[in-house]
């Protein structure tokens, strides 16, 4: 994966990583601290997803996946200046009617 950085999320992103097979590559890199880090099978990393990472090219007939667990900020209902929620999704629309009728 290319050199980004997740700006929409909050500071820490959780990211598990599971290997199967021998490879070698896939760091997770940092390239401002010139760091690639080698997550070890069944590990967890608390980063900074903020930060400018990527992960290396993987070589060999192995296999690594991974689980990344975020919060995107652009999809939060309760907005930090007190703006009301912003509902989404199908159900939404009769949702907010509900709200109105009962009040």
């Amino acid at each position: 994966m290319s050199v980004h950085s997740d700006g929409k999320d909050v500071e820490d992103t959780t990211m598990s990583c599971h290997r199967d097979g021998l490879y070698e590559g896939a760091y997770l890199a940092f390239p401002r601290w010139g760091i690639g880090i080698d997550l070890p099978d069944n590990s967890v990393c608390i980063a900074d997803s903020k930060s400018l990472h990527c992960v290396t090219s993987i070589r060999g007939e192995g296999q690594r996946f991974t689980t990344v667990c975020y919060t995107d900020l652009s999809t939060e209902t309760i907005g930090p200046l007190g703006k009301p929620e912003r509902l989404n999704g199908k159900l939404a629309k009769k949702e907010h009617e509900a709200e109105t009728i009962s009040r």
